[in-house]
């Protein structure tokens, strides 16, 4: 779905937009943010793993994924109350539609499912028959998702700003587990079309560990080529973190079985923890993953924290309404309009800068952001009505508008961003037009445009205007879409 946005507005703004090739999400430089927990290794039915759900209730987390053994035969139960004893009873308010049981006697008490687990290899061996009292049990992704796969062994779901994949790594997995397998060609496809800022890949037998278990070499797929950012591993009863491949693996095994020892570190080791259990909380944002251990020492003590940012990202900055406290002399300073353009190079500057009018007189606007951000910044001012001959400060009557028509909103050259990609109806060709920028398209409207000129209309957009916006929208293949006018 394409996000469509007006922006009308008397203000100085810094807007980051975070725009992977695809994706539909539109994001302020605050965004918003997704918290999930992952767990691995857990489903002993201990006082171990109960530390570390209290734990994990105490963050307010809105989802859980697992890196499998959801389940081990300490738990004790048969059939389906296996799982009851091993998760129901400690995250039931996180499930929705799994069996009932005597622990967690409603099938979950979330409104939505909000627990994500992955087959692990005590999965098959310990919850016969296997992998039925799995299925028996979850109800994956849960009601409401959209799963690709068809099967809920391995499967997809959409959370927040997060795409994730969910492999079953186990030899019995029907569909394989090599990197040729139906399931691996399964997660090629569906990584290369998803939409999502993030890719995280989920699954058990770590791809890569220096815990006791070690690498599993049938589980080093190509994930970073195909697409996925984060790859989630279990197995191995410790926590890493590594980095291979341009992309960082966790191995996060302590969520309730006995710890391991490490051996030798493998290659892109950078971070090993095993005096404890815990759990990992990730905060996810159009532009930034967080992920930090905690151990459950006095009920959640930091050991790691790992952050990875978005690199298809820009920055853009809105100016309006600066009128005639721009340009040198009496006004040049940081009290003024000055001052809003420092704040900008002050926060790392922006791509570009769009101004919604009353911008009068434009070309004092221009002098003031060649002091700060350069001559060659690329600024495109919108028509306001200050704008409109003998409406505010000119030079002389209709100098604003003639210094709009001739202003090069095309800096960089055709070919290259911002590119105009059309310019305006008969009437306004200069002061109306739309270009783009990374994988968002951008409209500059001049309100007081009609057939018969710029400056002819009352602000009320015409149907001349209004169709010349439709078609230019109707044609446009970006996933973001902001439409800038000043009334």
């Amino acid at each position: 779905m394409k996000k469509f946005v007006t922006v009308i507005i008397a203000a100085t703004f810094i807007i980051t937009l975070f725009l992977p090739i695809g994706a539909s999400f539109i994001s302020s430089a605050q965004g918003t943010t997704t918290t999930f927990a992952v767990i691995g290794d857990y489903g002993t039915g201990s006082s171990n793993e109960s530390a570390v759900a209290n734990m994990v209730a105490g963050w307010g987390v809105d989802f859980i994924v697992t890196t499998g053994d959801d389940y081990l035969s300490s738990a004790g139960g048969s059939g389906t109350d296996k799982y009851d004893n091993s998760t129901g009873a400690f995250y039931c308010a996180f499930l929705k539609d799994a069996a009932s049981g005597s622990n967690c006697t409603t099938g979950g008490t979330a409104s939505d499912n909000a627990f994500f687990p992955s087959l692990g290899n005590h999965d098959y061996s310990d919850a016969t028959p296997s992998p039925s009292t799995y299925l028996d049990y979850f109800t994956l992704p849960g009601t409401g998702f959209t799963n690709s796969s068809g099967n809920e062994r391995y499967y997809d779901f959409v959370q927040g700003p997060v795409h994730f994949f969910v492999i079953n790594s186990n030899s019995e997995e029907p569909d394989g587990n090599s990197s040729t397998s139906t399931q691996a060609t399964w997660l090629q496809n569906q990584l290369a079309s998803s939409t999502a800022p993030w890719q995280i890949v989920v699954f058990h037998h770590a791809s890569y560990s220096s815990g006791s278990h070690g690498s599993t070499s049938t589980m080093q797929w190509p994930f970073a080529e195909w697409g996925a950012d984060v790859v989630l591993n279990g197995h191995d009863h410790d926590y890493e973190r590594i980095l291979r491949d341009g992309i960082v693996y966790f191995v996060n095994g302590t969520g309730g079985n006995s710890l391991y020892s490490f051996g030798t570190p493998v290659a892109g080791s950078e971070f090993r923890y095993n005096s404890n259990y815990g759990a990992m909380r990730v905060n996810a944002s159009e532009s930034t993953l967080t992920f930090e251990f905690y151990s459950i020492d006095n009920g959640g003590t930091l050991q790691d924290s790992y952050t990875i940012t978005n690199a298809n990202s820009f920055t853009f900055a809105l100016t309006a309404d600066q009128r005639s406290y721009s340009g040198s002399g009496s006004y040049d300073n940081s009290n003024y309009y000055r001052g809003a353009v420092e704040a900008i190079n002050s926060l790392g500057g922006a791509a570009f800068m769009v101004s919604p009018g009353d911008i009068d007189p434009p070309d004092n606007s221009r002098w003031t952001i060649d002091q700060v951000l350069g001559t060659d910044f690329l600024w495109y001012p919108v028509v306001g009505n200050h704008e409109l001959p003998g409406a505010g400060t000119e030079s002389s009557t209709g100098a604003n508008m003639e210094y709009l028509r001739n202003y090069n909103y095309d800096a960089n050259g055709a070919g290259v961003p911002p590119d105009i990609v059309k310019t305006g109806p008969s009437g306004c060709p200069e002061t109306t037009y739309s270009f783009d920028y990374e994988n968002a398209h951008f409209v500059v409207l001049n309100e007081y445009c009609d057939s018969g000129g710029d400056t002819v209309n009352d602000g009320d957009i015409p149907d001349h205007l209004y169709n010349w916006l439709v078609s230019d929208l109707s044609a446009n293949t970006k996933q973001h879409i902001f439409v800038f006018g000043h009334e």
